[in-house]
């Protein structure tokens, strides 16, 4: 039970709005408009074996959700079992991972941008974007799907990021996509 006008922001391991990818700035002040695609190991601070393992079905009361930890995958909490759910990161292969993001939507919290939506899953509205980028001499994709979901008494936001390269590209995009078809949101 949440109470106060402060609740956890973003997940615990993954802070993509204050992360800072090195050379970022660099990027900004060279007139591109774009910081530097992030690959996993700069969007979170997870890490395989730390925090709760999932695998299979995972529910979540507080936010009214569940989803499916594709077979043979484990997603990773990054944090000490005690603290609250927030999301995990799921690790596909080298420099691949699919970083899944949930909070509860407090007062001084901006809604996500989901004008142009056109997927919609339970009724939950959400706004997928894409992008190619070069890092390390190799292209990298990244895949983000943004959503709102609205319960009685609370908003609660989220996204589901995929990081790959491009020559994982097939079976890190078919986990991904399992990851989202699978979000099940309860409580409309």
């Amino acid at each position: 039970m949440r109470s106060g006008k402060r609740a956890m922001g973003w997940v615990s391991v993954l802070w993509c709005a204050c992360l800072v990818a090195p050379g970022a700035a660099d990027a900004r002040a060279a007139g591109t408009g774009h910081s530097p695609l992030q690959l996993c190991g700069e969007a979170t601070r997870t890490q395989p074996g730390i925090g709760t393992a999932y695998h299979g079905m995972v529910q979540n009361d507080t936010y009214a959700l569940s989803a499916l930890v594709p077979p043979g995958l484990t997603a990773w909490s990054g944090v000490a079992t005690e603290a609250p759910f927030h999301g995990f990161t799921m690790f596909l292969g080298p420099e691949s991972c699919v970083i899944f993001q949930i909070q509860l939507r407090v007062e001084d919290d901006p809604a996500p941008n989901l004008r142009g939506a056109t997927k919609r899953l339970d009724g939950v509205r959400m706004i997928e974007s894409r992008r190619v980028a070069l890092r390390k001499g190799a292209r990298f994709l990244t895949r983000e799907t943004v959503f709102s979901h609205a319960q009685p008494h609370e908003i609660d936001d989220g996204s589901v990021l995929l990081i790959t390269p491009e020559s994982r590209r097939a079976a890190s995009e078919r986990a991904y996509e399992q990851f989202v078809r699978s979000l099940n949101f309860h409580g409309r």
